[in-house]
C-alpha cells in the first residue's frame, strides 16, 4: 500500500467535481447551527415565548 490511511475523513470529504459550483463550507455551518435553533425553540413550550396554539383559559 503506497497511500496513507485516511485519519481525517470527516474533514477530507469528496465534495463532488470541481465543475460543480458548491456552496462554502461556512454556509452549511450556518445552516445547521439555525436549523437547530429553530427545532430548539420549537420544543420548548408554548407558555415561554407565547406560542401556543391554543388559548389557556384563566379562572
Amino acid at each position: 500500500m503506497d497511500e496513507e490511511p485516511p485519519f481525517n475523513l470527516a474533514l477530507n470529504v469528496y465534495k463532488g467535481p470541481a465543475s460543480i459550483p458548491h456552496a462554502p463550507e461556512e454556509v452549511f455551518g450556518a445552516f445547521f447551527l439555525a436549523t437547530n435553533t429553530v427545532l430548539l425553540a420549537h420544543m420548548f413550550p408554548g407558555k415561554l415565548f407565547g406560542s401556543e396554539l391554543h388559548v389557556r383559559k384563566w379562572e
